[in-house]
């Protein structure tokens, strides 16, 4: 795994986190994402853990961090890069950054959020699509 950090002042005000993985059986929630992980190429990276400060959102610090994590994964050789969505807002987000959903999941499915539906989303790199 790759951590990032963000901090102003001597603040820590944003963290994210990458996984590569080499195995569909080590991507986390791997079950998800149903029949479609079997078509993920290997290796595969996931985006976990995307944490901003509250009184930090809205300045595009998550859009930096997934830019940042996004060139990290290709010069890694990562083929796809798969994400699990908890917020509509962060659904679009992605979306806007070229990730696909590939399924809205349920309310009370997930253990993140369990009122709130997730979607489990992807993201080809061009060489690969």
């Amino acid at each position: 795994s790759q951590h990032w950090i963000v901090t102003t002042k001597g603040k820590l005000i944003g963290a994210a986190r990458l996984s590569i993985h080499d195995r569909l059986e080590a991507i986390p929630d791997i079950d998800w994402f149903g029949d479609d992980a079997q078509n993920f190429g290997l290796p595969v990276v996931s985006f976990n853990r995307l944490v901003v400060d509250q009184e930090y959102r809205g300045r595009g610090i998550a859009r930096q961090l997934d830019g940042i994590r996004l060139a990290d994964a290709e010069k890694r050789g990562a083929k796809h890069v798969a994400v699990i969505a908890v917020k509509p807002s962060r659904v679009d987000a992605l979306q806007a950054l070229g990730f696909h959903i590939l399924k809205e999941l349920p309310k009370g499915h997930g253990l993140m959020v369990p009122e709130t539906p997730h979607s489990t989303m992807l993201y080809t790199y061009p060489q690969n699509a």
